[in-house]
Parts: C-alpha cells; sequence; structure tokens
C-alpha cells in the first residue's frame, strides 16, 4: 500500500523539498568557502 498510494502522491512534494535543500546547500557552500578561503583566486 505504501508504495502504490502515499509514495506517488508524495513524489512531487519530495522533489521540491530536494530542489530547496540543494538551494540552501549550494549557497551555504559558496558562503563557506568565502569565509574559509586564506588567499584569493590564482
Amino acid at each position: 500500500m505504501f508504495r502504490r498510494v502515499i509514495f506517488p502522491g508524495a513524489l512531487p512534494s519530495i522533489f521540491v523539498g530536494l530542489r530547496f535543500a540543494l538551494g540552501i546547500m549550494w549557497l551555504t557552500l559558496i558562503v563557506a568557502e568565502t569565509i574559509a578561503a586564506s588567499s584569493g583566486l590564482g
């Protein structure tokens, strides 16, 4: 029942959550790299 009813119905919300989390993760990564960088490019 879980695979046939609940999981397919929840997939759109799961994908929205993953998309949001990936955006936050990317932003956090860039900020952390900027703060932790000891020297500039090159």
